[in-house]
């Protein structure tokens, strides 16, 4: 039994009465929800259908909706977020237009218009893919992050 499970107000520096956390929340979580989280699912998106690829014998389409599904779970933390990111990624391995369609569908799905999922797709796949790599996917994330949030401010 560690000596600071005894201390109740250990996690706020024992000082209850100036830090007051009545959320549960911390800058820990800030943190891994908005710069781990998506940093994770970004590397398991890039990484995961080739290695089941290798490793299995699986196909593209499978390998990319696996890897979707898991990015997707990491990334939402919800079995909801987990089968759109399958989706997204299984239907996307298809090429552009089975990618822009995926978009529409799964933005829809969210909460959102297909409309905006659709262009955001069809623009990141023209325009986003510069260069090799890592540098792609930023690019391409960059790209699409910055043409569904314009067209959600548009809406609004």
């Amino acid at each position: 039994m560690s000596s600071q499970s005894y201390n109740r107000y250990s996690y706020v520096f024992n000082n209850p009465m100036t830090y007051t956390d009545p959320s549960g929340f911390s800058a820990w979580t800030d943190f891994r929800d908005k710069i781990l989280r998506p940093i994770l699912a970004i590397v398991v998106s890039i990484y995961m259908p080739m290695f089941t690829q290798l490793a299995f014998s699986w196909g593209a389409t499978v390998s990319y909706a696996a890897a979707g599904f898991v990015s997707g779970a990491i990334a939402t933390g919800s079995l909801r977020g987990a089968t759109l990111g399958a989706f997204t990624m299984g239907v996307g391995s298809y090429g552009i237009a089975a990618g822009m369609m995926a978009g529409g569908i799964s933005n829809h799905l969210s909460g959102g218009k297909f409309g905006h999922g659709f262009a955001s797709a069809l623009v990141s796949a023209k325009f986003g893919g510069m260069g090799k790599g890592m540098t792609k996917v930023i690019t391409s994330a960059v790209v699409a992050g910055t043409i569904s949030s314009r067209m959600k401010s548009d809406s609004n």
